[in-house]
């Protein structure tokens, strides 16, 4: 097997590397994909010469990658990602009792058991978790409120349930109430935010040369709005190229479908 991973921006001469070692039957896992893509002129580029030599190889070796549905269907109109990758796999959000049965498997991998702690010992914070447990058992309520808040997607189930832990006494996990999610706090965000977002999002990354190309401003200001993004907690910064923070995406991904923009 051969893993290869790009974490910047990728130049068609990166992709040529990839096809100069090709030993026939080989698996080729390819992350990163979304550096191969870019609103620069000549952007497209690396991504319809690393569609183009899958196609030519003609299945001698065996092709895995990944991306975010947005930008899965956004890459594949300006290149034929599904002549180099026919077999597609879609992971959809989990059902309650799906992400339930995950979160706890994930669990059961530290060895320790668990226990459901409702509110925070407070008269206010008792009333409503015997409320809560005449309509439903803790343990039921719990995984009931963490598919509210995550919409079925696991990362951030899995951020939510670790943030939940209290302490651990006795070799026993006790879980509290699940913090607040940022879903609330992103579907306010002003629409000018949320287009810039899915953009960035849709490219998979962005710079200031590439926000001010797509929103036609002077490169300064653009360097600023993405600086500005990335204060507030919505982007990530590296090296000058900005991306979605990671626990973000998925909340997103579910405002971005409430919207109709992701199909």
């Amino acid at each position: 097997m051969k893993r290869v991973v790009f974490t910047e921006p990728v130049t068609v001469a990166d992709v040529d590397a990839i096809f100069q070692d090709s030993p026939e039957g080989q698996l080729v896992v390819v992350d990163g994909l979304h550096w191969m893509l870019s609103m620069a002129p000549g952007g497209f580029d690396p991504l319809r010469r690393f569609v183009k030599g899958i196609i030519e190889e003609g299945g001698r070796r065996r092709w895995l990658t990944h991306g975010a549905v947005l930008f899965w269907n956004f890459a594949s109109t300006v290149a034929p990602l599904r002549d180099a990758f026919p077999e597609l796999i879609r992971l959809d959000p989990l059902s309650e009792e799906e992400l339930q049965a995950a979160v706890i498997a994930r669990h059961r991998l530290s060895g320790f058991e668990h226990s459901f702690d409702r509110g925070d010992g407070s008269p206010i914070e008792g009333l409503f978790a015997r409320s809560a447990t005449r309509i439903r058992r803790p343990y039921d309520q719990y995984f009931h409120e963490l598919h509210l808040a995550t919409g079925g997607l696991v990362r951030d189930a899995l951020r939510l349930w670790l943030a939940s832990i209290r302490e651990i006494q006795d070799d026993i996990v006790h879980v509290g109430p699940i913090p607040a999610s940022s879903y609330t706090r992103v579907r306010r965000l002003p629409d000018d935010i949320v287009v810039n977002l899915y953009q960035i999002a849709r490219e998979g990354w962005m710079d200031a040369a590439g926000q001010a190309r797509l929103f036609r401003l002077d490169v300064n200001t653009a360097q600023a709005q993405l600086s500005r993004l990335a204060h507030l907690g919505l982007l990530d910064e590296s090296e000058g190229t900005f991306v979605i923070a990671v626990h973000l995406r998925g909340v997103l991904g579910r405002v971005f479908a409430e919207r109709g923009w992701v199909l």
